[in-house]
C-alpha cells in the first residue's frame, strides 16, 4: 500500500518495485490509497488491515508451520521468523 499523497517515498518507487517483483514471478499486489501520506489511519482501517491479512495468510501458509529464513538489502539484513509469530 501507498499512498498517493507521500511526500517522503514518491508513489512511483512502490510502482517500480512491484513492477520489479511481478517480472521475476514473486507475488505482489500494489494498492494506492488516494489522499494518504507516509503513514496514517487510511493503512489502519479494517478494510486494509483484512487485505494485509489476507495477503500473509496466501502467501505464508505453506511456511507458517515451520518458520522462514530471508535476506534483504543483498545479504545485509538477514533472519528468521518463527512460527510463534504466526497466528
Amino acid at each position: 500500500m501507498h499512498g498517493t499523497a507521500d511526500c517522503s517515498v514518491p508513489p512511483n518507487q512502490s510502482q517500480l518495485l512491484n513492477n520489479a517483483l511481478s517480472s521475476v514471478g514473486a507475488t505482489s499486489n500494489l494498492i494506492f490509497l488516494e489522499g494518504a501520506g507516509h503513514g496514517g489511519p487510511e493503512f489502519t482501517s479494517p478494510e486494509n488491515l483484512a487485505l494485509i491479512d489476507d495477503f500473509f495468510d496466501s502467501n505464508l501458509s505453506e511456511q507458517s508451520s515451520k518458520g522462514f529464513s530471508f535476506t534483504l538489502l543483498n545479504g545485509l539484513k538477514s533472519g528468521y521468523v518463527p512460527p510463534s509469530l504466526f497466528r
